[in-house]
This record gives structure tokens, sequence and C-alpha cells, in this order.
């Protein structure tokens, strides 16, 4: 009798243990990450988000490649999540864009209100599942090796604040990899020509090629660092990828206009 009774309050005990672990595994899947806030704006701070990105992205960046001098291409956390906010605007704003294109695409793959963030070193991308209501979580690090090539690495992925385990990230980074937009053939950041219907040279190539080169890198081998700016075919190369204080800062230095082979 005293054994049955032993055994009765040991499976009350673990079976309480396990509903108070799961009730704090659902807890922490369905809290909202605190630094995600996706930028909801109205029709006319879309409209403002669209010219300042072409101000800023074309421009600015622009700018710098035309001095011949190093220099630094900075952006906020803030103006990134408008620029999210605004990214079906932005694609319709380009010559060849298509209405609606952005939103199809997040619908095809059950995500909404996308939304960034800049900590200490670390990029985080986040997204709210449709299906499931919760929000999905990536930390992506930068870094550079000793022959300058640049290093991404996806740190950690969380549902909601609960950390996902490191099998299932890389099979679902595997698949992000292989629906990531086909990349011509160069891929190399306006390495075409012919790109004249394009707002200043840039072309949905150009950005396919950027996307996919960055995504295949993610725990994998480190990519190439130098690139071509298509306006005025200057040779490139971004030295350092510096994020923090809510801001991301790209750091470029020109390249001679015929560098020997290495």
């Amino acid at each position: 009798m005293p054994a049955r009774k032993a055994i009765k309050w040991f499976a009350i005990i673990v079976f309480a243990l396990l509903i108070c672990v799961s009730g704090t595994l659902y807890i922490q899947i369905c809290r909202v990450p605190e630094q995600y806030h996706p930028a909801r704006l109205t029709a006319e701070q879309r409209d403002r988000a669209v010219k300042l990105f072409w101000k800023k992205f074309l421009e600015e960046f622009n700018d710098g490649a035309q001095s011949g001098a190093p220099y630094v291409w900075s952006i906020s956390e803030g103006q990134l999540n408008r620029w999210l906010g605004a990214a079906d605007e932005i694609a319709a704003s380009r010559p060849s864009g298509e209405a609606g294109e952005v939103y199809r695409a997040m619908e095809r793959a059950g995500f909404i209100d996308p939304a960034v963030s800049l900590g200490d070193g670390i990029l985080t991308v986040m997204v709210r599942s449709k299906e499931y209501d919760k929000v999905l979580s990536a930390d992506v690090s930068f870094s550079f090796t000793a022959d300058r090539k640049l290093r991404v690495r996806l740190e950690e992925a969380r549902v909601g604040r609960l950390a996902l385990p490191s099998a299932w990230v890389e099979s679902r980074v595997g698949q992000l990899k292989r629906f990531a937009p086909a990349a011509d053939e160069t891929n190399q950041f306006g390495a075409r020509s012919g790109n004249s219907g394009e707002r200043a040279g840039l072309s949905p190539q150009d950005v396919g090629a950027v996307l996919k080169t960055v995504l295949a890198a993610i725990d994998e081998e480190p990519i190439e660092t130098e690139l071509t700016w298509p306006v005025n075919r200057r040779r490139l190369r971004i030295v350092r990828v510096e994020i923090g204080d809510d801001m991301l800062r790209l750091h470029v230095v020109p390249l001679p206009r015929t560098s020997p082979r290495r």
C-alpha cells in the first residue's frame, strides 16, 4: 500500500511538472519579442517612404561611390522598418515593378508584418505567421575573414521568445535558400549593362542576385564583398558591417578601375 501511494504521488508530481513546463513553453511561444515593431503606415507615409528609399539608397550611396574616397553609408532601424512597411510600393515604383508583388510573395510564404531590429552586432529579422499568429525571429551576424570575404551566420531563431532547436532551424533555412529569387548567372551586383529602363541602372535581377547570395551564404562559405556600382561602373568593396545603436553602417572603400587578380 505505501508503495502504491508513493507511485501515485510520483505520477501526480510528474504530471504537474509536465503541465507547468508545457504552460511555460506555451507562454514563451505566445510572447511577442519586445523589439518587434512592424511599421503600419498610412498611404501618405508609404509614399514618403518610397521617395526616401530612392534618395537614401541611390543618391546617398551614389554620392559616396562617385567621391573616390572611403565613406560610410548608414541607415536607422526606423528607416529600415518603414521601408519594409512600404515594400510593395517601393517594388511597384520601378518601371518594371508590379503593384502587389511583395504582398503576394509574403502571402505565399504565410507571413505578414516584417520588421527588423538592430542590436549589438546582430540583425534580427522578424515576421508574423498568419497560420499560427506567432512571431518568428532570427538573429544574423556578419563578420569578415582574413581574405576580406563576408561571413553570414545564423546565431539563433525563435518562435515568440522560445529558442528553436538548431536542426529545425537549419532545415527551414535550407528551404528558404531554395525559394530565394533566382540570381543572374554573373551573380554580381550591377554586372550587366543595358538596364537603362530601371532607376539609376538598378534592376530586379540586381536585387535578386544580392538577396540570393546573402541567403545562400548563411552558415555556408563566405561571400565576396567587391561590387560594381551600376551608375558609374565604380568598383567598391564593403570592408565593415557595423550594427549597433539602432543603426546599420556599411563602411565602403573604392577600388582601382583595374585591380590585379589575387
